[in-house]
């Protein structure tokens, strides 16, 4: 492997040149890949798989859910908080931060911008760039970096953030989409 573009798929190794497994789910910013492990931590590589570590230098553990952006990544834990880091010069590094919010059902990262959704009520944060309309807002926010709720939805199960564009489902089945339609990527 290396710095050169590969052709043919290998196996991910760790710094010790262990192969990488027990992956539970994995995402790809621009420059980094996180993977969460079967144990509940997460490693990150742009070179070698080696362990997230939170704001206090110790192992990101009990984490259930990852999504990466552009610079940015999030990491659920199962006790229903999350942890958010990078942002600066494309690099994942110890900018970890919590959001404001304990119930979280799930948690994504666009291109640009981040949304999650509470736990029970369903109802939709986002903060980040708006614009394309990503975060579900008539105006852009006046702070970008503060979560503030999307008007007019409750009882969301799920959320994907694409690059300028964002949809939640609902229980019913029923798909809610908003952000850049330049591709129809709001089914529209």
């Amino acid at each position: 492997a290396g710095f050169n573009q590969e052709k043919e798929p290998y196996q991910v190794v760790t710094a010790e040149g262990i192969p990488l497994t027990g992956v539970m789910d994995l995402c790809m910013g621009d420059g980094f890949k996180l993977v969460l492990m079967a144990d509940g931590t997460v490693l990150k590589w742009g070179t070698n798989p080696t362990p997230v570590k939170d704001i206090f230098d110790a192992t990101l553990e009990n984490i259930t859910q990852i999504s990466c952006g552009d610079d940015t990544a999030c990491a659920r834990k199962e006790d229903g908080t999350a942890y958010c880091f990078g942002g600066k010069a494309k690099q994942i590094h110890a900018d970890l931060f919590s959001t404001p919010f304990e119930n979280i059902r799930s948690i994504t990262v666009g291109k640009t911008h981040t949304c999650l959704i509470t736990d029970p009520a369903g109802e939709i944060y986002c903060w980040g760039t708006h614009t394309y309309g990503e975060l579900g807002m008539l105006f852009p926010p006046v702070t970008p970096d503060i979560p503030e709720k999307v008007e007019g939805i409750q009882g969301a199960i799920g959320i994907h953030a694409g690059a300028h564009a964002t949809c939640a489902w609902f229980e019913s089945g029923v798909v809610r989409c908003w952000g850049a339609n330049t591709h129809g990527q709001l089914g529209l």
